[in-house]
């Protein structure tokens, strides 16, 4: 017969590995990478950009990148400093260690990435499904576009091209230069 203290022992330990299995699974979504082509524009008031999350609803998950002007408060001395961005994050209300954690010196022209891990703004993984990933840039004053895509996250590898709605237009917008180009993101 069967020893029933190992027989305990043997499906304590399983549901134990089982469990840290499904704790693995559940927080090991994969990663999101995020790039664009950034093409610096001279002057003030421009080359200002915000990189964030939303989830299929347009809920604000989490912000990736911003430049540091508009991180630190850009916003509120040139109200036309990423409006869209600053409404959906209620970034004013955001912490000193959130704003330190994402902010960064305004890039040269290049090839940009950014990575999401799967978490939202509280460090939480978020549940497999489908996110919307945008990117809005301050191309010169109130001269702007924004960037959307979607994403699906959890399951197998994909990937997807984002498409860009520049306001005024893009004919008024490309006088000084189209900033932000070229917006991909996949998942893995």
């Amino acid at each position: 017969m069967f020893d029933r203290k190992k027989i305990k022992l043997g499906l304590l330990l399983a549901c134990f590995i089982l469990l840290a299995m499904s704790a693995v699974l559940a927080s090991g979504l994969g990663l999101v990478t995020i790039t664009f082509d950034l093409e610096r524009i001279g002057g003030f008031s421009s080359n200002q950009y915000a990189v964030w999350i939303e989830d299929s609803n347009g809920n604000y998950i989490k912000t990736l990148s911003v430049t540091r002007f508009a991180a630190n408060g850009g916003f509120n001395k040139r109200p036309a400093t990423l409006p869209v961005w600053v409404k959906v994050s209620d970034w004013a209300n955001r912490s000193q260690a959130e704003i330190d954690a994402v902010s960064t010196a305004t890039p040269g022209t290049g090839t940009i990435t950014v990575q999401w891990d799967g978490t939202d703004s509280q460090g939480q993984f978020v549940p497999s499904g489908k996110y919307i990933y945008k990117i809005e840039a301050n191309i010169f004053m109130d001269k702007r576009v924004l960037w959307s895509g979607i994403i699906s996250v959890g399951q197998e590898a994909n990937s997807s091209v984002a498409t860009a709605e520049y306001v005024p237009d893009k004919e008024t917008v490309a006088q000084k230069g189209l900033l932000i180009t070229n917006v991909k993101a996949s998942y893995k």
